[in-house]
């Protein structure tokens, strides 16, 4: 078994080695021979990267970018979205009883304090007058 993964990873590594090399071979960029070839070599570049470059980045949006997001977005509404809508669902209906029932504590509570307050307001007002 030991000796089958050995082989396998060698097998892996020369096969890399082969394939950048025969990579390598390929020569598809001249080598300016002078100035005024470089230069109009960077000025053709130029020219090219401003004409092509939005098109080419839109293209590239569209068709890579969007759809890993629509595959995570999808991922994310089957596996969380839904489970945390259907957990969060269940939730209010556990607390909804409750809830009413301290809301009407809090009203009664707020009612029986409101004259409370306005009175000392009133008296906290007579006494700027004194």
């Amino acid at each position: 078994m030991k000796k089958i993964i050995i082989f396998l990873i060698n097998l892996i590594i020369v096969s890399l080695v082969l394939s950048g090399l025969a990579l390598a071979q390929y020569d598809t960029i001249e080598t300016p021979q002078n100035i005024e070839e470089a230069t109009q070599l960077g000025e053709n570049i130029v020219r090219t990267g401003i004409r092509d470059l939005p098109q080419i980045t839109v293209r590239l949006f569209k068709e890579r970018v969007l759809p890993v997001w629509q595959k995570m977005y999808d991922w994310l509404d089957r596996n969380i979205l839904v489970r945390a809508k259907i957990l969060l669902g269940q939730e209010v209906e556990k607390r909804k009883e409750i809830i009413g029932k301290e809301w009407e504590e809090e009203k009664q509570e707020m009612k029986e304090d409101i004259p409370k307050v306005g009175q000392s307001l009133w008296e906290r007002f007579k006494k700027l007058w004194e």
